[in-house]
């Protein structure tokens, strides 16, 4: 498990100075975020404490290669999306994480306010794989606005997104007209398992809305 994986790695750390620089490395590769709430205080909030520590140590984003955010366990509270990128503590962290690869998001809300959680994602221009679990937009064009402007990404997975609203025949036109002619042209791996609540229409509009760009 990877609180196991990281105990071992924290006792490498001790061993010596060789060791300690290797398994550094090892262990902010995959880096696992389990966030508390929000209204956390700064001393025990995990997210916190890790924008903190890679703005004083400026070697260690370039370390992390796969960043994995969730909420603690035994809690159903959805982690806002400011909160998920930092934003709250004044960091931003598409732009510190420059190496980043694989990214995911469970039970985090994109809905409010929309237009600048969603923009801040942006950065984000090195990620191949991203999983979305258990997110929240508030409609589908808000997803696909994401999706886009990840320009190389290879694998996408998309499961329990839930919409605060629909998508009509009319606005999935209107996408189709905007959507960049480059849009997940490097795309390889799609896959979607439910949407909610459950919407057949909506899912398919979602695999046709990408996978006619890749």
């Amino acid at each position: 498990t990877p609180q196991v994986r990281n105990h071992t790695l924290l006792q490498c750390c001790l061993v010596c100075r060789a060791w300690r620089k290797r398994a550094q490395f090892n262990l902010f590769s995959n880096t696992h975020l389990p966030l508390q709430s929000a209204r956390t205080p700064r001393t025990s909030n995990t997210m916190f404490l890790f924008c903190r520590h890679i703005t004083q140590n400026p070697r260690f984003p370039s370390l992390i290669n796969g960043l994995y955010i969730s909420p603690k366990t035994g809690t159903d509270e959805y982690i806002p999306i400011m909160f998920a990128l930092g934003r709250r503590y004044g960091v931003v962290l598409p732009r510190l994480l420059t190496r980043l690869e694989r990214l995911s998001f469970q039970q985090v809300d994109w809905r409010f306010p929309r237009v600048p959680n969603i923009s801040v994602f942006t950065p984000f221009l090195t990620i191949s794989d991203l999983l979305l679990r258990d997110n929240l937009f508030h409609k589908a064009s808000d997803l696909f606005f994401v999706i886009r402007r990840l320009p190389r990404l290879t694998k996408l997975a998309l499961e329990h997104i839930s919409f605060s609203r629909g998508i009509s025949d009319r606005e999935f036109k209107r996408l189709e007209r905007l959507r960049p002619t480059h849009a997940c042209r490097t795309l390889r791996k799609l896959r979607i398992w439910v949407t909610l609540p459950p919407d057949v229409v909506l899912e398919t509009y979602i695999d046709a809305h990408i996978c006619r760009a890749a």
